[in-house]
């Protein structure tokens, strides 16, 4: 028997039929379309182009999640003004959370608030959007303020997306989403570095060549395939997992973000807890295997200058035993110091999102700053130790959701995931300390994704491995 499904008068065969339908339907919608433009004129008819899309992802909405998680690609740029990518990404944002609420609201008629977490959440982002308040009384620009609440507001996508996750084959739908947008990133920044190095002579030069653009997506992926390759079962995904690792491995090097290398190692720390030693002994093994491989894909990737990387590698890496006298660090100890002094004047309710300070840089920087390296610091300069604390409460209860969720999956199809998300959250909380993660875009999508994904199988695991 044939299912149908039915947009007013219009029936898209559904099942056997289902892609063929689809693509008849997509193309009767670009006729009505040219039709349309003739008619009205193109100015006034492109604007209903997305409309036959969105339509179809409204009925299939976890590909409608799958599609926030790519078209992040159009926002990684940063830019001095909204830019047209931003506009779209933001207006497709708001389809999907009106789409869910919705659904959520009017179709079933379910509670918003269903757990700890869920309160945590919405606590912390209405003590941020509350920020305007103090903002305004010390004079912070409306267009800014909005400006760091709109990558905030990207942590809804949990909602929707535990939702939407009923099977494993639906979390696998929002992995190989992410995958895609992670090997962007990675032919991107492996293209630029090896123009930038093309025509260098000095050690010094490679590391400064450096692409770090989307550290957190590289990293993510690092720790995903090491968690994948522990415990998922299958020599091919094994063998995919391994070419991942190495991959985005060496894209990481590049980036010479130290911070990232130690968060991967913690990452992979944490994930060894959870392992019974014959497995450990494996992660041994696996690692000098990949070491060697590593050294032969580099060869193989740079050519002639493979051992000048390696060596400028060593060489960033040794620099961790100086920090103290690291220039890099001891001018993030001077815009710590500079705003935590901020702080202790108004610890409570904060300044508001937007606010700018002023410190003495030891490296060159465009002054007054709304950045602060340490996430933490951040968060409480700009929303107040209340909104603080509701953070890294809902953080906090993130992990530990994951934690309970490995047990609850324990030598599932689900495994490979809890642990791998579990574990990039808690590198990422650590990272943070150097490196905003609460407020960069990238960290926000992966920490939406991973939480949404670890919501869904706490609240349904049972349900989700029933429909694999």
């Amino acid at each position: 028997m044939k299912l149908t499904r039915n947009f007013g008068s219009l029936t898209v065969p559904g099942i056997g039929d289902e892609t063929r339908g689809w693509i008849a339907y997509l193309l009767a919608s670009q006729v009505l379309l040219v039709i349309l433009i003739l008619s009205i004129g193109p100015k006034i008819a492109l604007i209903l182009v997305p409309i036959p899309f969105l339509i179809i992802l409204a009925r299939a909405p976890i590909y409608a999640v799958c599609m926030f998680i790519l078209l992040h690609a159009v926002i990684f740029k940063e830019t001095r003004n909204i830019s047209p990518g931003e506009i779209i990404f933001a207006a497709y944002y708001a389809f999907l959370l009106v789409l869910w609420l919705y659904d959520k609201k009017v179709r079933k008629a379910e509670r918003i608030i269903q757990t700890k977490l869920d309160a945590f959440l919405l606590v912390f982002l209405l003590l941020a959007s509350f920020s305007i308040v103090p903002g305004i009384l010390y004079g912070v620009s409306l267009l800014k303020w909005l400006r760091e609440l709109i990558p905030l507001l990207t942590l809804l996508i949990i909602f929707p997306l535990s939702d939407y996750v009923n099977s494993d084959k639906d979390m696998t739908r929002i992995m190989q989403a992410f995958l895609v947008l992670s090997v962007y990133v990675l032919m991107r920044n492996l293209y630029h570095y090896l123009y930038s190095i093309k025509h260098i002579e000095y050690i010094w030069q490679y590391a400064s060549a450096r692409q770090s653009a989307n550290e957190p997506i590289l990293t993510t992926i690092v720790i995903m395939s090491a968690s994948y390759f522990l415990f998922s079962k299958g020599f091919m995904k094994r063998l995919l997992s391994t070419l991942l690792f190495g991959g985005f491995l060496v894209a990481l090097l590049i980036t010479f973000s130290r911070g990232y290398w130690i968060a991967v190692a913690i990452g992979l720390l944490w994930m060894s807890i959870f392992l019974p030693l014959k497995r450990k002994i494996i992660i041994i093994a696996s690692l000098i295997v990949s070491f060697i491989a590593l050294f032969l894909f580099l060869h193989f990737l740079f050519g002639q200058s493979y051992q000048k990387i390696l060596e400028a590698i060593f060489v960033r890496l040794s620099s961790i035993e100086n920090l103290a006298n690291d220039i890099s660090i001891k001018n993030r100890i001077e815009e710590s110091k500079a705003v935590w002094k901020l702080i202790s004047l108004n610890p409570i309710l904060g300044y508001g999102l937007g606010k700018t300070y002023v410190f003495i840089p030891l490296l060159p920087r465009e002054l007054p700053t709304w950045y602060v390296h340490n996430a933490y610091l951040y968060m409480w300069f700009k929303i107040g130790v209340l909104g603080l604390g509701a953070l890294l409460l809902f953080y906090l209860q993130s992990i530990r959701i994951g934690i309970q969720c490995f047990y609850r999956t324990k030598d599932t199809r689900l495994s490979p995931f809890v642990i791998g998300a579990t574990s990039v959250l808690v590198a990422l909380s650590f990272v943070a300390i150097t490196s905003p993660q609460f407020i960069q875009k990238d960290s926000l999508m992966i920490m939406g994704t991973a939480i949404g994904g670890l919501r869904a199988i706490h609240k349904k695991p049972d349900r989700i491995l029933a429909f694999s």
